[in-house]
């Protein structure tokens, strides 16, 4: 771990994904803002896991970009922790989640998202939600997080599946 301390940013930008994959959590905690910051879209795709759910909530909120949030894999989506969810996504990074990370999300992690998460998302995103998943909403986030327009946007058979929120 004292290695990737002191690391500059620009050696570890220039680490490979493989190297990257084979990283101890300990060592993922401890990234700076600096280092977390000039991680590639590939060298975030090679994170294990254990290696996601290592990530502070900050590390997630603050250093993440979109290019980053965005590189995340369906596993990698599927293995945040609700506290990484909750207080780790930042409405904007909500907001650019693809649809095969929403489809990732598990009913633990939709329960998790704050009325503001969901209120931060697109009628397109919320529009791709799995009728699966639609359950998963909480009464506050359909009623206080949803709007109008987002609700016009859901398809009939998410609709019916509100109906059991």
């Amino acid at each position: 771990m004292t290695t990737i301390i002191a690391m500059p940013p620009a050696t570890l930008a220039g680490l490979s994904p493989q190297v990257i994959a084979t990283l101890g959590t300990d060592a993922i905690a401890a990234l700076t803002s600096d280092q977390v910051a000039v991680l590639s879209s590939d060298q975030i795709q090679a994170f294990t896991t254990s290696q996601v759910r290592a990530l502070t909530s900050d590390e997630i909120s603050a250093y993440l970009n979109t290019d980053q949030i965005k590189a995340l894999t369906t596993s990698q989506i599927g293995a945040l922790t609700t506290d990484q969810i909750v207080s780790g996504l930042t409405t904007n990074q909500v907001r650019i989640l693809g649809t095969q990370q929403l489809d990732a999300l598990l009913t633990d992690q939709i329960k998790a998202l704050t009325t503001k998460q969901v209120a931060a998302l697109t009628t397109g995103q919320l529009n791709k939600l799995l009728v699966t998943q639609i359950p998963a909403l909480t009464t506050d986030q359909v009623k206080l997080g949803l709007t109008s327009d987002q609700m016009r946007g859901l398809a009939s058979a998410q609709l019916d599946a509100l109906t059991s929120v």
